[in-house]
């Protein structure tokens, strides 16, 4: 009931959206099938539409399904202020969590997470809420990974995932 007239459903009969084609992605759910990735004009913050990829070959439709599973999940965990605190790790395959932990930093968040499930984290997506510095990247480079998000990467960690060509990095801000 809408509740300004009293009457009618409340939703609008038309609803216009305006996004922005920002790139093709590699083939859609199927690889016959091709997609679009589009993103409003002013993504709302800390969404996985304000991503920047640092390196790696171009995302799938289902690239993009998966890292927005394993983002929205690592940043339900408090993001700690002024870098102190537990960090979160997320893995997701086929849109479904395989590992989900938290430790005192981003390398022992990871190796919590990838000890949930090794097998089903082969090929996943895996999301850091906090940096990923040397020792996670150490760590991750180690098993085959199609995406890696954090608010961040060291120097160090981007030198390590530098010779990994075709792994996706992308760098997103949390939300505020």
């Amino acid at each position: 009931l809408d509740s300004r007239t009293g009457t009618g459903s409340g939703f609008p009969p038309f609803l216009r959206v305006t996004a922005a084609k920002e790139l093709d992605l590699r083939y859609g759910e199927n690889p016959h099938q091709a997609a679009a990735f589009y993103r409003d004009a002013v993504p709302p913050a800390g969404t996985l539409a304000g991503f920047r990829q640092l390196q790696g070959k171009a995302l799938s439709y289902n690239n993009i399904a998966d890292a927005d599973a394993a983002w929205e999940c690592v940043k339900s965990f408090d993001a700690p202020a002024s870098g102190a605190g537990a960090a979160a790790c997320v893995i997701v395959k086929h849109a479904n969590p395989c590992g989900v932990a938290v430790g005192k930093d981003a390398h022992e968040a990871y190796a919590k997470a990838f000890q949930t499930d090794p097998t089903s984290a082969f090929g996943g997506i895996i999301a850091f809420n906090r940096t990923v510095d040397k020792a996670a990247a150490e760590a991750v480079v180690k098993q085959f990974v199609e995406v890696l998000m954090a608010p961040d990467f060291t120097a160090e960690a981007l030198e390590i995932f530098k010779p990994k060509v075709n792994v996706r990095l992308m760098k997103i801000a949390l939300p505020k």
